[in-house]
């Protein structure tokens, strides 16, 4: 089993999500919180001839500005980590909520603390003492890293594999005595850190590992789990699988055996979207996480939830050979309605056309669409490839309607 680093943690639990929202400067911070993390901020900032004496000089400070104990934790193959934050479930197993590294300096020893610090998380989670609470959840932790005088906080899952994300870079935490700044930085990391283990304890403490049989499945599929439909009702549903390894895209069905896509997306057209699903050229969107500017999203990405249309995409099908004429025709009056609207599709490449099994085509992917002089491109376009853009389709650039003509008439027609 790998250790994968990838940007997904949040998807998984609200707690690793919320530690991005919590270095926030509207959070109120109290003197305790100020005091604790100018104590860690003394002693870190000092040399040390080895590690141990780092270790013995920082963990009593940094164990009060986390709001937690660092127990020593001997893994099965008599390893440990440096700390362990433990827990435990309703039925009192133990559960890891955060896994602690250090290294003296920057460079010193043999690997990078948060390497380490995710190979540590793996050995802890893969005991099978801890396979009851491993059965009925994802097994959510922290990693601290520390090396001197800088600290990283990355957030850990275990669901196909164990997979990690950094939440943060590494931080200066050695203070500076002219910038009153710093200080806040530091303290505003080990208060969303803190309240991240503490919403941890919760999310354990309400966990009951015994009580469960087989594994449950739900736990290597993301957190939202029902939708509210157009009239406010709640929609529950459960995932059946991911369909895509390069973005969070699943298949999911509802109680009442309705399948779903279910899409997680930085940015997202769903009035676009809505526009060419009222005329059968995209799938129904039932909802939108990113409507609402003032709405909750999990690490940025916002949720999307439509139907599932069965068929194929046109680079399967048409790849090696021509589009049918009736196929093409249907996507460029598409295309049509979307410019009637000032809308640019931006991405209109063979993936992003659905081939129903009526044989009629489908736009999906509204991830780029935006207005006509206005909207941009992602800085993330894949320019480095075969793939033929207009010139003016550029990383970060404006969006223009003729850009769509040009990638319509780039495509092969019989």
């Amino acid at each position: 089993m790998d250790v994968q680093l990838r940007t997904m943690d949040f998807l998984f639990i609200c707690s690793i999500q919320h530690l991005r929202t919590l270095v926030d400067p509207n959070i109120n911070l109290t003197a305790d919180d100020y005091s604790r993390a100018y104590k860690y901020i003394w002693v870190s900032a000092a040399l040390y001839e080895t590690e141990a004496q780092r270790h013995d000089a920082i963990s009593t400070c940094l164990s009060e500005a986390i709001g937690f104990s660092l127990n020593p934790v001997v893994n099965a193959d008599g390893t440990k980590a440096d700390g362990s934050m433990v827990t435990l479930t309703s039925d009192n197993y133990s559960a890891t909520a955060g896994i602690y590294e250090l290294k003296n300096e920057i460079g010193a020893g043999s690997s990078d603390p948060t390497i380490e610090g995710s190979l540590s998380y793996r050995k802890t989670w893969v005991s099978k003492t801890l396979a009851p609470v491993r059965h009925v959840c994802c097994c959510p932790s922290f990693i601290l890293s520390i090396a001197g005088p800088w600290t990283c906080i990355s957030g850990a899952v275990f669901i196909e594999d164990v997979v990690v994300q950094k939440l943060t870079d590494y931080v200066w935490t050695g203070g500076n005595p002219y910038d009153d700044r710093e200080l806040e930085s530091v303290v505003r990391l080990f208060k969303a850190l803190s309240v991240g283990l503490q919403d941890l304890k919760t999310f354990y403490g309400n966990l009951s590992a015994a009580a469960a049989g087989d594994p449950d499945i739900q736990r290597l599929f993301p957190f939202p789990r029902s939708y509210p439909d157009s009239l406010g009702q709640e929609v529950a549903f459960q995932y059946i699988k991911r369909l895509s390894m390069t973005n969070a895209v699943y298949l999911a069905v509802t109680n009442s055996g309705y399948q779903l896509i279910v899409k997680f997306v930085q940015r997202y057209n769903s009035d676009a979207h809505r526009l060419l699903a009222s005329h059968d050229s995209a799938p129904m969107l039932h909802y939108s996480g990113l409507d609402n500017a003032n709405s909750n999203t999990m690490g940025g990405l916002g949720v999307m939830i439509m139907d599932f249309v069965q068929g194929s995409d046109a680079y399967v099908l048409y790849s090696k050979t021509q589009l049918p004429r009736a196929i093409y025709d249907k996507v460029k009056q598409a295309i049509s309605i979307l410019h009637t609207e000032s809308i640019v599709f931006a991405d209109l490449r063979l993936p992003n056309i659905l081939i129903t099994e009526k044989e009629t085509p489908m736009l999906v992917d509204f991830d780029w669409c935006g207005k006509h002089g206005i909207g941009r491109y992602p800085s993330s376009l894949n320019d480095l490839f075969s793939i033929e853009w207009h010139e003016g389709a550029v990383r970060n650039g404006i969006m223009y309607m003729e850009h769509d003509t040009f990638m319509l008439e780039g495509i092969d027609v019989r």
